[in-house]
């Protein structure tokens, strides 16, 4: 039996085994689509409704998506059933921590200072160092540092649920995806990413809301590089209190750096690659144009021959030092298996279906509700 047919007959509740899309009807479904509104059309039905206005109407998005006999919906409660938490008792995000000057650099302890959120300097390092790679907003996060869920807004903000739906991603995906990335990770490279989970700053001190040490050490832009935070690395990684102290001087900094640069390299595959993984299990064609974007049919593929099961997945994942050699090798697969490709494919497939679904269900919310009717605001 093929891995898209098995669990068909699951209901959307108490799975004790991932379901999987079935290839008929998703061909069918893609059969079955009808041209949408365009984009900017949506939005500006949208931009016609008052705050009041958008919350019923999002309200009855989240209602209306809720009854989809869709394959994402059953992934939903299959993930949401195997948390030991409701995902309302998750606790809220906090700013990212900052390196003690006086721990790690006591002969230089330059006090940490940080920005507002709004400021424009905290703005621009937004920009340069933490680009938003993926556009689906979120009101869940996976805490790298903790190996728990965090909550950074309402789960029913309007905004957040409009604009997923315009994307074509359910209510409640956000919560999936990181509930998968807790199951996916072993927490190999845990101490590693709780270090870089500190805020990144300059050598003055500023510590710029939004940008961590992980963002900017990942973006490949210039940054500057604090001792304190270079050895607030290396103390809290390698519990190396002795090779450099601040200020470290010139000709031990490029051993240094490079330390901590492989500490961050292996950690940044480990983190990337699971979340690229997570990304794809349930929406199928979710990478952004970053280094895993020739992947996709991969990393769905992946999912395929799992049949959805992440327990079964994370057994096949590589260690961080592995990376290299797991990528290579899935690339020759995906190039010389034909079944392996056409499966990652035909995943694909399937969840642009779903995706379309979720869309054309929000623009019949707003079409029902009246928004495409407006010309303006309505007058208050």
């Amino acid at each position: 039996m093929s891995h898209f047919a098995i669990a068909a007959t699951l209901a959307a509740v108490c799975l004790a085994q991932p379901p999987s899309p079935s290839q008929p009807a998703a061909s069918a479904s893609l059969a079955a689509r009808q041209e949408l509104p365009t984009d900017a059309r949506i939005l500006e039905a949208w931009s016609y409704l008052t705050p009041d206005e958008k919350g019923e109407v999002t309200e009855w998005f989240r209602a209306e998506v809720s009854y989809l006999d869709t394959t994402q919906n059953k992934l939903i409660a299959y993930l949401e059933e195997g948390s030991d938490r409701d995902r309302g008792e998750w606790p809220a995000a906090e700013p990212a921590p900052l390196f003690d000057p006086e721990t790690h650099a006591p002969a230089q302890p330059i006090p940490r200072k940080r920005l507002s959120y709004d400021d424009s300097k905290a703005a621009a390092a937004r920009a340069k160092f933490a680009p938003q790679r993926d556009p689906m907003q979120r009101a869940w996060i996976y805490d790298w540092a903790t190996g728990e869920l965090r909550i950074t807004k309402d789960e029913r903000d309007p905004e957040m649920l409009f604009n997923n739906g315009l994307l074509g991603i359910p209510p409640l995906a956000d919560l999936a995806e990181a509930l998968l990335l807790q199951r996916l990770d072993d927490g190999a490279e845990r101490p590693t990413l709780a270090a870089f989970a500190h805020a990144y700053t300059d050598r003055g001190g500023t510590a710029f809301p939004g940008v961590t040490l992980f963002d900017a050490w990942g973006s490949g832009a210039e940054m500057e590089m604090p001792d304190i935070d270079v050895l607030g690395v290396i103390h809290t990684v390698l519990d190396d209190w002795k090779s450099f102290k601040a200020p470290i001087p010139g000709g031990k900094q490029k051993k240094a750096y490079a330390k901590v640069g492989d500490l961050f390299l292996l950690a940044f595959h480990h983190r990337r690659l699971r979340e690229a993984l997570a990304a794809n299990y349930l929406r199928g064609k979710a990478i952004p144009a970053d280094t895993y974007a020739p992947n996709i049919l991969a990393l769905n593929a992946l999912w395929e021959d799992a049949s959805g099961d992440p327990d079964k997945l994370v057994k096949d994942l590589p260690k961080a030092k592995g990376w290299d050699k797991y990528m290579k090798s899935l690339s020759k697969k995906i190039a010389k298996k034909k079944a392996f490709r056409e499966a990652g494919q035909n995943r694909v497939d399937w969840f642009e279906g779903e995706r379309y679904q979720v869309k054309a269900k929000l623009v019949w919310v707003l079409q029902e509700f009246g928004a495409f009717d407006r010309k303006e605001l309505p007058k208050q």
